[in-house]
């Protein structure tokens, strides 16, 4: 049956087995069998038939012929042909699979081998792959904190700022925005234009469209709904590679700004001076034109119609031009001077004082109408030139008497006795001083002008200093020894002589210095000349009541006189004009109703104290304005004395200063607030860099100790049972001795970076040259393995921090003995110059208050690209396995440079070895921690 079934299935053809004898029961039956293969199953059918008794059957079959046996024999022998066939077939078959699974076998082992290879190498770059996971769980925690800087950022300013996609939906905003859009948490990834806004402007979201198609900033004030100004700015959301990606609106309030800027406004026009503003035009960054951009009403005079914004100096103001003022602006913007110059304007008859300052990259003029100041001054320079005639006749006459005096004297110089009858024959104190022997002789004049007694013909020149005034005395005193002792020949001063009855004259002495051969001054002789007449008469010109009472009506301030005891005797006509006060009635105490009553008592003392100790002095008061509202004004009060130190009078301005005192009260409590904020903040990064400073510490005592552990441990395992080890096992623990050799490093190094942020460390005048022999001494094995030649220009003391700056000289000499070329010899140049200006390109200056270090080397170098990117954190340039390090070196090296108010450079070429330049102040004045 088990034959017929797989010829069946295998030849696929229905197999019939006929009278199948089966004994069951001592009964005989018979089977007929048909086979038909079918899927997914093989049918297979049995009729069975009841033949007889067993003992029946077995005899009818005894009796029956062979042939029936036979086939059934047959039918056995093919079949078991066919099996054996089968059987033939399988064994071979089984013989080459055998000889494929020996092959593949081979290949398995072969395959094998590789794994452990791969499975080495994929263990190093599994150790690479942590280190480089670390690096980026540190890259990524910055952002991190970076992405809670920038959110706190966004959520602490006042600036609203909204961020939009390309579609105009909303990507972020913070709080400071919903003033003026009106949205909330919820409406991110919402249309911008399906909020409701708070502004009134109607083109905002067609400006938004035109800034995201045409990449163009727009910026306008706008006003809020309720009152408040906005500066609303709309630009494009761009990318690193300058994709538009977005759009970004910014809101900043200005209503405080333009409320300032409104009374800003009104201050300009309410002075009656020319207040221009101007910008200046370029061309290729020189200046061709400037334009108005502030003018005030006073200006009119010089502008067209229109408020004057936006007018060319040359084209529309042809009034200034025609007067220079472009070349004037012009050399104010470039030199960054101020001028303060009058100038006359024929074509309308008035006279004014320019003042110009730089203002950014413009100018602001002022022009004051002193038209009246100069008709005053005309008629005091004519009656001025008349006593300038005399005195220029006076000394005339004196130049020419000194000329024959000294004319006389040389050819008289001999002969003393002649010397004495030129000093009788004129008017002058004549005398005649021995340098040498430091002994002075007065002419007979001398005792006559001054009515001294003449004692003695000689005396010491201590005699006639002590008669000098003393405010004069060291003013004579030092220019009389500037003279002898510079090799001049001619010595005059003006100075007050105390005379025998105790009043002071005024002298012009002139005096000339006679050299020896060697040109070595010996002698000198002179005449004093009484000016004191001449300097009277010049007083009362200068005190002309007259005179000065028209100044003071020409002037644009409240001017006041008062007597000797104290009485107002005159106010001007601005007086008037201010308070709506008639003169009568301010004279005498009538000028009192006008001072605040809490201001008055004050005022008061300082008046009595002024008129008791003949001091000026100055007072912010207020005072009783016309319109009946109190101002502020600066009161300054000046004694006039005569020359016996007495009291003549007391002259009074008062400016109003009332829009300033108000703005300077706004701006300091704005400034006390600022301050508060300040202090409150500095206190807090104080807190919070301690806080990091001991977690700095903290942490790094906890990472060191299983290091150390493992630093231990592994070499506990290296010294006992290296022995015991495989190769493969002896190369995995070096390179966890390795690995956590590096990972010690590294977590000192971090350590010492964020040390560097403490204040506690002071600097000292420190000698450089020191600290670089200690320094040297550290390296001392390397330089003799590596055959170093170090050479150093002697360095200066300067101001430092010893500890750090020796740091800094530890990282550059290692890197420059680490980074080294194959088979050459490292060689170090260190040079130091003094320069004048904290600038890589500044000139070597002897006297420079900065010293330029330069560390130069021979070795590998670097690409030029990397400049700036060396004094990154971790930056590393080559793999760990060339060149050991951990890549803070360069980082803490530009950290300690800037915390000494220093910069740091560095420049090199691959191949060609590597210079870095720093810069430091020799003194830290203004940077110690008591300062």
């Amino acid at each position: 049956l088990g034959a017929e079934l797989r010829k069946s299935t295998k030849e696929n053809t229905t197999r019939q087995l006929p009278n199948i004898r089966i004994l069951k029961d001592d009964r005989v039956y018979s089977w007929h069998i048909v086979i038909k293969p079918g899927s997914p199953a093989t049918l297979v059918i049995i009729t069975e038939t009841e033949v007889g008794k067993a003992e029946a059957v077995e005899h009818v079959v005894s009796g029956a012929p062979n042939d029936q046996n036979d086939e059934y024999i047959r039918s056995l022998e093919a079949e078991l042909a066919d099996v054996k066939g089968r059987l033939q077939f399988a064994i071979e078959d089984l013989e080459s699979t055998n000889e494929e699974l020996q092959s593949s076998n081979e290949e398995l082992l072969s395959a094998n081998e590789e794994l452990q290879s791969s499975n080495e190498e994929l263990q190093s770059l599994n150790e690479e792959l942590h280190t480089l996971n670390t690096e980026h769980q540190l890259k990524i925690k910055e952002l991190v904190e970076l992405n809670d800087d920038l959110n706190n950022y966004f959520r602490s300013v006042d600036i609203g700022q909204i961020f939009l996609d390309t579609s105009l939906n909303i990507r972020k905003f913070n709080t400071a925005a919903s003033s003026a859009i009106n949205v909330i948490e919820n409406d991110i990834g919402r249309p911008i234009y399906h909020i409701s806004n708070n502004i009134k402007y109607d083109h905002f979201i067609p400006d938004l469209e035109a800034v995201l198609h045409s990449n163009a900033v727009i910026e306008k004030e706008v006003s809020l709904a309720n009152g408040r100004q906005m500066l609303m700015r709309i630009l494009p959301y761009l990318t690193r590679e300058r994709y538009t990606r977005g759009v970004i609106i910014s809101f900043v309030d200005i209503t405080e700004l333009t409320q300032l800027n409104n009374i800003i406004r009104g201050v300009l026009n309410s002075n009656p001076s020319v207040i221009l503003a101007f910008a200046a035009d370029r061309e290729r960054s020189n200046i061709v034109d400037f334009t108005v951009t502030t003018a005030n009403h006073a200006a009119k005079i010089f502008l067209p119609d229109g408020d004057g914004i936006g007018l060319s100096l040359q084209r529309d103001l042809p009034l200034l031009a025609s007067e220079g003022f472009f070349e004037r602006f012009k050399e104010v913007v470039e030199t960054n001077t101020n001028i303060n110059v009058d100038i006359y304007f024929s074509s309308i008859d008035i006279w004014y004082n320019l003042v110009a300052a730089k203002m950014m990259d413009g100018v602001v003029a002022t022009l004051t109408d002193i038209t009246t100041k100069k008709v005053s001054e005309e008629k005091i320079r004519k009656s001025y030139v008349e006593l300038i005639t005399v005195k220029d006749n006076l000394k005339l006459i004196n130049e020419q008497l000194e000329n024959k005096v000294t004319e006389r004297t040389r050819a008289l110089a001999a002969s003393e006795e002649r010397f004495r009858l030129v000093a009788r024959a004129t008017n002058d104190a004549l005398w005649d001083w021995d340098l040498i022997n430091n002994k002075t002789w007065w002419g007979e004049t001398f005792y006559k002008l001054f009515g001294y007694e003449d004692v003695t013909d000689e005396t010491d020149r201590k005699f006639w200093l002590e008669k000098i005034h003393p405010d004069d005395r060291q003013r004579v005193q030092t220019s009389l020894h500037l003279a002898v002792n510079s090799n001049k020949t001619q010595w005059s001063q003006e100075y007050r002589f105390l005379r025998e009855n105790g009043t002071y004259a005024h002298i012009l002495d002139r005096g000339y210095i006679l050299h020896d051969e060697f040109d070595t001054p010996y002698r000198m002789l002179g005449s004093m000349f009484d000016l004191t007449e001449l300097k009277q008469a010049e007083q009362q010109v200068a005190s002309s009541i007259a005179q000065r009472k028209f100044l003071a009506e020409s002037m644009p301030l409240i001017v006041w006189t008062a007597d000797k005891d104290g009485q107002l005797n005159f106010v001007n006509r601005q007086f008037e004009l201010y308070t709506g006060v008639s003169y009568r009635d301010a004279l005498g105490e009538g000028w009192k109703k006008l001072v605040q009553p809490q201001d008055l008592p004050d005022l008061l003392l300082k008046f009595e104290y002024s008129l008791s100790k003949k001091k000026d002095f100055s007072q912010e008061l207020r005072l009783l304005h016309r319109s009946g509202e109190y101002r502020w004004n600066i009161l300054r009060a000046q004694v006039s004395r005569n020359e016996s130190d007495e009291l003549i009078d007391i002259v009074i301005t008062i400016s109003d200063i009332h829009e300033h005192k108000v703005m300077n009260e706004l701006l300091e409590k704005k400034v006390m607030e600022r301050t508060s904020k300040l202090k409150e903040l500095n206190q807090a990064l104080e807190v919070s860099n301690h806080d990091l400073l001991q977690f700095a510490s903290v942490a790094s005592h906890d990472l060191q100790e299983p290091v150390r552990k493992i630093q231990m441990f592994t070499k506990l395992l290296s010294d006992k049972f290296s022995s015991e080890f495989s190769p493969t096992a002896t190369n995995y623990l070096e390179k966890i001795i390795h690995a956590s050799g590096r990972m010690k490093l590294l977590i000192t190094d971090i350590l010492n970076y964020s040390r560097l942020s403490s204040t506690e460390n002071r600097f000292e005048n420190t000698d450089l040259g020191n600290l670089l022999q200690d320094t040297l001494e550290d390296f001392e094995i390397v330089i003799r393995e590596k055959a170093a030649t170090i050479k150093s220009d002697p360095l200066p003391a300067m101001e430092v921090i010893p500890g750090q700056i020796r740091q800094v000289l530890h990282n550059l000499i290692s890197n420059a003995l680490k980074f080294t070329k194959e088979n050459t010899a490292p060689e170090i140049a260190i040079t130091c110059v003094p320069v004048a200006a904290l600038d890589f390109q500044a000139d070597p200056d002897p006297r420079g208050r900065f010293y330029r270090l330069e560390f130069a080397d021979n070795g590998i170098g670097f690409d030029e690209q990397f400049a700036t990117d060396i004094f990154d954190l971790f930056k590393r340039l080559h793999s760990k396995d060339r060149y050991e390090g951990t890549g803070i070196g360069l980082a803490i090296t530009q950290k300690i440079v800037e915390k000494h108010n220093g910069i740091i450079k560095g420049d090199s070429k691959v191949g060609f070895g590597a210079r870095f330049i720093i810069i430091l102040p020799a003194k830290q004045e203004l940077h110690h921690p008591n300062q």
